[in-house]
Formats: structure tokens, C-alpha cells, sequence
């Protein structure tokens, strides 16, 4: 909840500093559900009847209440106006890069070449081999 929050009034600061520069027409549908969705959060907040900070924070542990759903409407606003077809692109790039390497590291591991000996009675640290988690499972007992 903390880094939800934290990063949701994040959001808000740097929709506020570029308001300016947004062209607030293009996200009318958005921000219209959005704030829809925001309202129907404040109407439940106070005529559900439950306890206040219960309905504030969550139950406990799940810390699922008005302001984590505040800070994830915040979010979403954020990352639509932040999100550019450049940026989209790098992301694309990037996820590609990294799914590779983890790829490669898979492959290597499958094929008994790894070249670190991990101990781990549960799964292999990284990778995608069965045989691989096969042989460790098998040395532990």
C-alpha cells in the first residue's frame, strides 16, 4: 500500500507540473471513467456504513480501501498521459532484450552447461529446464 500510494500522488505531481503541455482533449473518455469511478468510491466510502478506517485503509493485510484504489486511479492517469509511442517502443525493446537473455540463460541450463552450481531445495534460481530442477530435487534426498 505504501509504494501504491507513494507512487499514485507521485503521479498526480507530475500530471500537475505538465499540465500545461497535455492535450487534455485526447483523454476526455479516461478521465471522465476515471472520475466516475472515483465518485462511486466516495459514495461507497460513506453509505456503506462500515467502519471509517476500515474502509479508508482495507482490511487488514489486504490494505485494499478507498486510498489505494484513490492511488491506483492516480496511476492510471499518470501512465495514460505518460505513455508515448516512443516510449512504448523502448519498452518493447526492452522487454524483448531481457526476455532473451533469460531465454539464452534457459537454454544454457537445459542443457547442463550452467556454469553456476545453485543449491536451492525449491526451483532453479533462474531458467526453464524440468531436468535441471529434476537433478537438484533428486541430490537433496
Amino acid at each position: 500500500m505504501l509504494a501504491v500510494v507513494s507512487t499514485g500522488f507521485i503521479c498526480v505531481g507530475l500530471v500537475i507540473t505538465s499540465r500545461n503541455s497535455v492535450n487534455w482533449s485526447k483523454y476526455k473518455v479516461t478521465i471522465g471513467l476515471t472520475g466516475a469511478f472515483v465518485f462511486w468510491q466516495v459514495l461507497v466510502l460513506f453509505i456503506s456504513g462500515g467502519e471509517i478506517y476500515q474502509q479508508l485503509f482495507g482490511s487488514q493485510g489486504r490494505n485494499t480501501g478507498f486510498i489505494t484504489y484513490l492511488a491506483f486511479s492516480f496511476i492510471f492517469i499518470g501512465s495514460v498521459i505518460a505513455a508515448t509511442a516512443k516510449l512504448l517502443k523502448r519498452i518493447v525493446f526492452i522487454v524483448f532484450v531481457v526476455g532473451s537473455a533469460s531465454l539464452g540463460y534457459g537454454v544454457v541450463q537445459a542443457v547442463g552447461a550452467d556454469p553456476y552450481n545453485w543449491v536451492n531445495a525449491y526451483s532453479p534460481v533462474f531458467g526453464f529446464s524440468k531436468r535441471r530442477m529434476s537433478r537438484q530435487i533428486s541430490t537433496l534426498t
